[in-house]
């Protein structure tokens, strides 16, 4: 298995393929448009069901705040702000401006058309935040470790589902029943309740299942780590040990080898095609693109 020092490595000596710039960018677009349902989730598993019934609350009478808090003249900067706090019993929805003061600019001498709508660039995430939200049983009073970063849930929401919120970020698997490939028949009943589930319900369950939520940091070795882990060590016990695609596809630390599901005498199998590419990016990429373009910073130690 990798050592910390090991990824830190990689990723310093990642070179992103430049010729896939914009496929990368594009997921990353994607990334930052669902970062406050990604947010809502990680608020969720830390604090718990306080928190999320404060939020639904909050996600559910929205329309009508919007129009009390934000007149169709407010300024952009007071909406953009008013958005952005990071308080732990605020939907948190935004893009992490602290809990800091920021006077009322008042309103703004050109009536904006749709302002209510300035941030809604995606409805599917809309939608995903007004779901109501079985909270599992294990996580009704929160969890201890470390905030899980929102950006470590988009990844997997584009890896696994496509960024589709009809899916359980598990394995893609159809939210209408429980899952069917590994890990099957979740979530628990005992947990979560029976199907139909919820995007962001199924996403609590399975972070919690692979204990994301009881990290005590996010440094850089163990982020990958984790993001690796939730595909599977199977790269790394390979002979030869090969870099996982699901973290380093589209750069030089990745050229070929996969593993893909094939069933065989009925049941559904993990088997290495030695020759084939991954067309995913890989998250390690994505992070590191990220990174270069000042979106993010990841402490490495």
């Amino acid at each position: 298995m990798l050592t910390e020092i090991e990824y830190i490595q990689l990723f310093r000596d990642c070179v992103v393929d430049k010729d896939k710039y914009p496929v990368i960018d594009k997921v990353i677009d994607q990334l930052l448009q669902g970062r406050k349902v990604y947010t809502y989730i990680a608020k969720s598993i830390k604090y718990g069901e306080n928190y999320v019934r404060l939020s639904h609350s909050l996600v559910s009478a929205d329309a009508g705040l919007q129009q009390v808090l934000y007149p169709a003249g407010a300024s952009f900067f007071t909406r953009y702000y008013a958005d952005n706090t990071d308080s732990p019993f605020m939907p948190a929805l935004g893009m992490g401006m602290g809990n800091v003061p920021f006077p009322s600019t008042g309103p703004a001498n050109v009536a904006l058309p749709q302002a209510n709508n300035l941030f809604s660039v995606n409805p599917a995430v809309d939608a995903a935040m007004q779901q109501l939200v079985r909270v599992p049983r294990s996580l009704k009073n929160g969890s201890t470790g470390a905030e899980i970063p929102w950006y470590v849930i988009g990844l997997i929401h584009y890896i696994e589902c496509g960024f589709s919120f009809k899916k359980h970020l598990y394995n893609g698997d159809p939210l209408t029943g429980k899952t069917v490939h590994y890990p099957p028949g979740r979530p628990l009943s005992s947990e979560v309740g029976d199907a139909p589930y919820s995007f962001v319900e199924s996403a609590m369950d399975s972070l919690s299942f692979l204990h994301f939520n009881t990290q005590s940091n996010w440094r850089l070795p163990l982020l990958l780590h984790k993001l690796e882990q939730y595909n599977g060590m199977g790269y790394q016990r390979h002979t030869p040990p090969i870099h996982s695609p699901y973290l380093w596809s589209y750069s030089n630390q990745y050229q070929k080898g996969k593993f893909v599901e094939k069933k065989i005498k009925g049941h559904m199998k993990a088997i290495f095609e030695p020759d084939l590419v991954s067309k995913q990016v890989g998250l390690a990429v994505v992070l590191k693109r990220m990174t270069d373009r000042c979106i993010i910073t990841i402490p490495m130690q």
